[in-house]
């Protein structure tokens, strides 16, 4: 017991030294203490290591030298202060580089969460703060007493303009999204996004939900605006989500690529970036269409025919869509098999997308990518009858039915009935939802008689005729 006792008492004697020295500034004495095998990672009585002292007294040379020995980076005194919290408290711009080199946790919290960023605002290091900031530091947080950085600034106003234009950008699940890319052989992602400022431009969505739609350079993706509660549903699912597209490859439902948070000053936006259904290296004209099977509400009318571009909506709806046997039944098939996995999960309001183009007598000469989808294996898109080629998936399905939804079902089912409401439970939705796709997309040579028989009440049953006159006996 005596020889333990006088082992700990030297052992501590040498972490006093090892830490003694960096406050000496001797780095001829520190060296004899590493090279005496003393641990570089040590405390002294005031819960120090020799590394949070090199960097709280601005001393470079000895912190890299202990950072040669493997000292930890992340090493916290009795306050929960890194090595990087006491070098951005200083603004010491010499060990703050060094230290995120060394890989030191850009947002590791102290006492009352305030992050190192956070002690850089309060104590009014410009420099220090630009580096965070330049380094990925999370503006938006705050600590145990709500303070943000920039209220942190108050009393610095270069600082606090500074922080209040400056975007700060979070990536969510950066590995499992770039899984997701390499899983449907998505290359140049990034080089698609360095848009001109010509470029880039963003344009309001033609539903009612505010969002904002920005193309990529070859239009190949689409970043789209969601509100906050669409990022929660999404990311609790994220993990089912991946699993399911993996499993079933050829699944509509359709592909983001990216989840995003953008920051700047006190406004945040949220936004997805996902595969655009409808790009092809085709030109011919395209005609859209926004389904979600329902019977449109009274006094809704059809919209002017000739808009340029315009997205068709259910009561717009006037045609049928003409697959041969051979692809209408795997395509119905895997539509079944994605919207259960919607109403597992307690989705609605989605959406199925259908592009409509003239198919050029040499569509059939494309070649498939071997990433390219089996519906998509037709420049981008699936040969129907006709010479038509549809380009088909499932979008706006982050939406949960949850108690928001349900009162707004039960108000809205006052006024109409639940065959006019998009706002039903997820089982209903996904019922209706199915029944209307199978019908618009119906067996290859089914009469137009039997069509109008079997659904009567579709939004397309009346304008039959106009599809008979337009297809003929087809």
């Amino acid at each position: 017991f005596r020889l333990l006792g006088c082992l700990s008492f030297l052992s501590s004697q040498m972490a006093g030294d090892i830490c003694a020295m960096v406050r000496a500034n001797d780095k001829e004495g520190l060296l004899g203490c590493l090279r005496n095998h003393v641990h570089v990672d040590k405390v002294d009585s005031s819960g120090c290591t020799a590394l949070w002292i090199a960097c709280d007294i601005d001393h470079p040379h000895l912190a890299t030298l202990l950072l040669e020995h493997q000292a930890c980076v992340d090493a916290i005194n009795l306050q929960g202060e890194t090595p990087l919290f006491t070098a951005a408290k200083h603004g010491w711009p010499h060990l703050l580089q060094l230290l995120t080199t060394e890989g030191a946790t850009i947002d590791y919290p102290a006492a009352e969460d305030m992050t190192p960023l956070m002690a850089a605002a309060q104590w009014g290091k410009l420099e220090a703060v630009m580096f965070l900031v330049e380094h990925q530091a999370d503006l938006s947080l705050v600590d145990s007493t709500g303070r943000s950085p920039i209220t942190l600034a108050a009393d610095f106003p270069i600082i606090s303009k500074y922080l209040q234009f400056q975007t700060d950008v979070k990536d969510f699940a950066p590995k499992l999204f770039a899984r997701i890319r390499d899983q449907c052989g998505v290359e140049n992602y990034g080089v698609s996004w360095q848009l001109s400022p010509e470029k880039l431009t963003f344009a309001l969505g033609a539903g009612r939900s505010g969002s904002l739609f920005c193309y990529s350079n070859d239009r190949s993706y689409i970043l789209k605006t969601i509100p906050h509660t669409e990022v929660c549903t999404f990311l609790d699912r994220l993990e089912s989500y991946y699993t399911h597209i993996t499993t079933h490859p050829h699944s509509l439902i359709m592909r983001v690529y990216g989840l995003h948070r953008f920051t700047y000053g006190w406004s945040t936006l949220y936004a997805i970036i996902f595969a655009n259904i409808l790009a092809s290296d085709l030109e011919t004209d395209l005609q859209i269409f926004d389904l979600k099977g329902r019977v449109p509400k009274h006094g809704k009318l059809f919209q002017q025919r000739g808009t340029s571009q315009a997205v068709w909506k259910d009561k717009d709806l006037e045609r049928m869509f003409f697959l041969p046997n051979a692809t209408r039944t795997p395509l119905l098939t895997q539509l079944t098999l994605d919207v259960d996995y919607l109403q597992l999960h307690n989705m609605m309001d989605y959406s199925l997308l259908i592009g409509v183009r003239h198919a050029p007598t040499t569509a059939h000469d494309h070649t498939p990518s071997e990433h390219e989808s089996g519906f998509r294996d037709n420049h981008g898109g699936l040969a129907g009858l006709r010479d038509e080629i549809y380009y088909i998936g499932i979008i706006d399905c982050l939406t949960n039915y949850g108690a928001k939804k349900k009162v707004a079902h039960l108000c809205k089912s006052l006024l109409w009935s639940t065959g006019e409401l998009s706002t039903v439970p997820s089982q209903t939705y996904a019922g209706r939802f199915l029944t209307f796709m199978t019908a618009i997309f119906p067996t290859e040579g089914q009469s137009a008689e039997a069509l109008a028989a079997a659904h009567p009440n579709a939004p397309y049953a009346a304008s039959l005729q106009l599809t008979l006159d337009v297809f003929g006996g087809q």
